[in-house]
């Protein structure tokens, strides 16, 4: 089983701003949020934990793993270029998940590669620990992913629903 988890709160998340590879730490309500994700995964034992290399994945990581977990960059947040530090609302964010736009954003990392990272990632994943319980911990945008991956949910899903901070999510693999 892999089990996901959306890295807790940040004052980034809690401004409404985009993140994406700007490196904010979890806030208090983080912290909180990485317990409470602790608390739902009590009494599983993890036979290997990844996590995103950004610090807001890394310290929700360690809230809720006490062995030492692998940085993969592949399932880190997607980069958003000069876009990070906004609100949504003062861009078309929306477009910028339309993989028919992603070319009208050269700044932006295109929707297609981030998607193929994380394929990436989850091959290599499925690969080497079927049948092992794994811990992932990342973020919105890449965990979305994980959704199409193994639910096989449409990308036009894009226009969607992510992960809420602190969210967990289990996937057969």
């Amino acid at each position: 089983m892999l089990y996901f988890v959306r890295h807790g709160e940040t004052d980034g998340n809690k401004k409404g701003i985009i993140q994406g590879g700007t490196d904010f730490p979890l806030n208090e309500t983080g912290f909180a949020q990485a317990n409470e994700a602790k608390e739902k995964l009590k009494g599983v034992r993890f036979d290997k934990a990844f996590c995103s290399p950004l610090l807001r994945a890394k310290q929700t990581c360690a809230v809720i793993y006490s062995g030492n977990a692998e940085s993969d960059e592949r399932i880190s947040e997607r980069r958003f270029g000069n876009y990070e530090g906004v609100a949504p609302t003062e861009r078309d964010f929306a477009a910028m998940w339309d993989f028919s736009r992603e070319d009208e954003f050269p700044e932006v990392e295109r929707v297609s590669d981030l998607k193929s990272r994380v394929y990436s990632f989850l091959d290599d994943v499925v690969k080497n620990y079927s049948g092992k319980t794994v811990l992932v911990v990342s973020h919105g945008g890449a965990g979305y992913f994980f959704k199409t991956y193994f639910r096989g949910t449409s990308d036009e899903g894009l226009r969607r629903r992510f992960y809420g901070n602190g969210e967990t999510d289990i996937f057969e693999i």
